[in-house]
């Protein structure tokens, strides 16, 4: 289970339909119906953990920047300086293009969607703590790039190395990948869809409303930490700084096997784009930052490089040392807690409100006495 990042790529080239994917304590895996397998080992080729792609046009080192959107309302909707909505933006303004992303469906479940105009694009700003399901993603990137569009396709580091994999296993010519263009994130880890939805139900129970939308990092509240925001269709609000999801997401209890052995933990990425928030600004530039959110940027390819100035042209910017910019999973993978298969025990024998009380402490005396104290 820690080679298996859960792209779904291998699913998608196989010819044959033999690869379905199965939930396995939260997270999905890749099955083989045996009697369906031709044993063209296309899976195999196209699995980016065992075949890490060669990013075309890599640059010797990547090129940094702080950024920050020239429109305060698109950072304050954004998680850190909006620079996906930049970029966006961009690919906008070179012609026909679509963009992918991760969103909430209806029932708050994360899944890879598609979007052909700039007021649609909010769907996909913002952190989502949660993999997302990429579906027939990289099925409809193929054939929109067919169609000479501009396409944009944002995801985390082992998505996008996926996507890669898959379209050298496609009839792409280098003219139509030329229009490509893929944007990883600095990615912690992703986390359990199973935990997510028992979160997202054990809200609805008690605050007996259906959610109106949820915000893992609502920015009004300040830039840093998890200020997970609730609206309900009631028309209540609930903000919370030490929300139990995030606890979990924060101690790494709740990520995929993959994600502590992840191989793209590092500046070697597999896309043209690399954006996150750029912790420690406040040490290296405390003259750019201003509380409101501050992307990092790094560009990895001649193709990022390319559009590089109708990007920037949205924001102010700045350009940094790399070294500067080297947050923790841009060195090394996340490190696997010492209490992580008991708390997968303990989830499955004990449920949800029993692991959330054991290990983030929520529920209990001092939880309650300390959030009176607060009040």
């Amino acid at each position: 289970k820690g080679d298996c990042c859960g792209c779904g790529a291998c699913r998608l080239v196989c010819q044959v339909s033999a690869i379905s994917m199965r939930d396995d304590k939260g997270f999905e895996y890749p099955e083989i119906n045996s009697d369906q397998c031709i044993e063209c080992e296309q899976c195999v080729r196209v699995c980016p953990f065992k075949h890490p792609p060669t990013l075309e046009g890599a640059l010797e080192r990547p090129i940094s920047y702080a950024v920050k959107h020239k429109e305060d309302k698109v950072r304050m909707k954004s998680s850190s300086g909006g620079a996906f909505t930049a970029i966006a933006e961009a690919l906008f303004e070179l012609g026909d293009a679509v963009i992918y992303g991760a969103q909430y469906d209806q029932e708050f479940r994360v899944v890879h969607g598609c979007v052909d105009n700039f007021i649609d694009i909010q769907k996909f700003r913002g952190s989502k703590y949660v993999q997302s399901d990429i579906g027939d993603t990289f099925v409809e990137i193929t054939r929109d790039l067919k169609e000479g569009k501009w396409v944009l396709f944002t995801g985390t580091p082992c998505q996008c190395a996926g996507l890669y994999n898959y379209l050298d296993c496609t009839s792409i010519d280098r003219k139509q990948f030329e229009r490509l263009i893929i944007c990883d994130i600095v990615c912690h880890g992703v986390s359990s869809p199973r935990v997510f939805d028992d979160h997202v139900k054990k809200l609805k129970r008690k605050y007996k409303a259906e959610i109106k939308s949820i915000n893992f990092r609502y920015k009004p509240a300040g830039w840093r930490g998890y200020n997970f925001k609730v609206d309900f269709s009631s028309d209540k609000s609930v903000l919370s700084k030490d929300d139990a999801y995030c606890m979990l997401f924060g101690r790494d209890y709740i990520l995929r096997p993959s994600c502590f052995q992840c191989p793209f933990a590092n500046t070697e990425r597999k896309s043209d784009f690399t954006i996150g928030d750029f912790w420690g600004i406040e040490k290296h530039y405390s003259t750019f930052e201003d509380d409101k959110g501050v992307s990092l940027l790094l560009i990895n390819s001649q193709k990022g490089l390319s559009i590089l100035s109708i990007i920037l042209a949205r924001m102010d910017y700045l350009e940094t040392e790399l070294k500067k910019s080297l947050q923790h999973n841009l060195q090394k993978p996340t490190l696997k807690p010492q209490m992580y298969e008991d708390f997968w025990r303990d989830y499955f024998e004990k449920g949800y409100d029993a692991v959330i009380r054991k290990y983030t402490g929520y529920g209990s005396l001092k939880y309650i006495l300390k959030n009176l104290l607060v009040k």
